[in-house]
């Protein structure tokens, strides 16, 4: 791996959102009954147990990137012909609910039910009863790596990046071969500005996963913020090929190409991205005026 250097080189301030990935949940038919069980046993609970208020101002899209009140990259020291009033979202990795043994069915049963009834409040921003249902499922299994991958990506939703690095960790103590889990461990780490490990985390969800599209994206980013850009363009490339839709990879790509100074190529990957999602169209207009007027 080439050594990363430590000092941040001044790139252009556009938009790069973390990654995210789109993952279904099937339930089965006895889970589906434990849900509605779920929620009988929820309504006895006392009052007392409060849950934050959802924004009522988010996206009904569970998928949606969310605004940073913590976000450490919408700002520059020094203003750039490229600057526009974007603003950088986060969004993390959904907890995915992973693939659980067999044995000892009765517990196993209840865990999956609190851990389904976790990722349902988690969809629907309910953070603070998705991390009381992800910690149920863990106290009927402790060992669910996918419980322990849902409160991580609650914690991280409430911008307590650390706490969620630590989850992350036991996630994989017990599911190690996970590559989404790793994508998640690498987000935190680059919530904190540890480039370095966020790098490592991406590439060993490569080494599971050699076609994860989102673990390409998400070293690009580590890279192009740790002033490696060359690497952080091949990333970005490679991302681009796995999904041809994911507008924020030819985007990061775009801003990769322009710190190593090739405008052209720079113009093209922009354009892409803005013809997938307009919202990026700022972000080519400011480059593709810059070129010409260069």
């Amino acid at each position: 791996m080439a050594q990363a250097s430590k000092k941040q080189p001044q790139y252009p301030n556009v938009e790069l959102p973390s990654f995210y990935t789109r993952v279904g949940v099937q339930v089965s038919s006895l889970i589906s009954r434990g849900l509605n069980l779920a929620y009988e046993i929820e309504a006895a609970l006392p009052s007392s147990i409060g849950y934050p208020q959802v924004d009522p101002s988010g996206s009904t899209d569970p998928l949606a990137p969310l605004p940073s009140p913590l976000d450490r990259l919408g700002t520059s020291p020094t203003p750039h012909p490229l600057e526009s009033p974007t603003q950088i979202q986060r969004v993390v990795a959904q907890p995915p609910p992973l693939a659980v043994e067999p044995q000892n069915a009765e517990q196993t049963s209840w865990a999956m039910v609190w851990l389904h009834r976790g990722l349902h409040k988690y969809q629907h921003k309910d953070y603070g009863g998705a991390k009381d249902n992800f910690k149920q499922a863990l106290q009927k299994q402790p060992t669910l790596g996918a419980a322990y991958n849902g409160l991580g990506g609650v914690l991280y939703q409430l911008g307590e990046f650390l706490e969620a690095i630590v989850v992350y960790h036991q996630a994989l103590d017990h599911t190690p071969e996970k590559a989404q889990i790793y994508c998640n461990l690498g987000s935190a780490l680059y919530q904190l500005q540890d480039f370095d490990e966020a790098v490592l985390a991406y590439e060993q969800a490569l080494h599971w996963n050699s076609s994860l599209q989102l673990a390409y994206y998400g070293l690009g980013l580590a890279y192009y913020q740790n002033g490696s850009p060359q690497v952080a363009a091949t990333a970005f490339e490679q991302a681009t090929q796995l999904d041809q839709t994911h507008a924020e990879s030819f985007l990061g790509l775009g801003v990769a190409l322009y710190a190593l100074g090739d405008l052209q190529e720079a113009a093209v990957a922009s354009h892409q991205a803005m013809q997938l999602n307009p919202r990026y169209r700022q972000t080519y207009l400011a480059l593709h005026r810059y070129l010409y007027d260069s």
